[in-house]
């Protein structure tokens, strides 16, 4: 399995910790790409063409890099798992320039966090909800809101998730 990582805003990249609890997450043996970008330097095209040449079976993303985990997932009809994803906080286009592609499809997997006061989970779903003439309520989302998940990403809760019977089954099936 071939996996993409995209971190957040002011983040570093993906900590080996984080990587080998991804690592631990899979029976399998997962490639781990994990670029490290100053967003407000890289273009969404140099992303994106990335994210073409490595094909990648799973894209996870965090905040800002959940934000364009959302949108290469819908342009190259990929998966995405996005924890507490950036995708309403429209001003962060001013920071790296993107399509604005707002659709909820099969291959959107959401993780909130309930202690988020970075990213809003009510801000997130209003506007997916505004959006998605599919998508009337959080219950027409696939997700998992985790009580004690704030904004930073703790390698345990990146393992526990993707070990979950939930996750797992959407990352299985075609």
């Amino acid at each position: 399995m071939v996996i993409l990582y995209l971190h957040g805003l002011e983040s570093k990249g993906l900590s080996d910790e984080k990587e080998r609890m991804i690592r631990d997450a899979f029976e399998q043996k997962v490639m781990i790409h994990k670029p490290v970008y100053d967003y407000s330097r890289t273009s969404f095209d140099v992303i994106e063409e990335m994210a073409c040449t490595i094909n990648p079976d799973l894209i996870i993303g965090s905040s800002l890099g959940g934000k364009l985990a959302f949108v290469i997932s819908q342009l190259q009809n990929s998966k995405a798992i996005m924890f507490n994803p950036a995708i309403a906080k429209m001003e962060l286009d001013q920071v790296i320039r993107m399509p604005v592609l707002t659709t909820v499809t099969k291959h959107h997997f959401f993780v909130f966090g309930a202690r988020d006061t970075t990213v809003s989970m009510k801000d997130t779903i209003d506007f997916l909800i505004e959006k998605n003439k599919h998508v009337y309520s959080q219950k027409d989302l696939r997700h998992l809101v985790i009580d004690q998940l704030a904004h930073r990403l703790p390698p345990e809760i990146i393992r526990d998730t993707l070990m979950q019977e939930e996750v797992c089954s959407f990352i299985a099936n075609q």
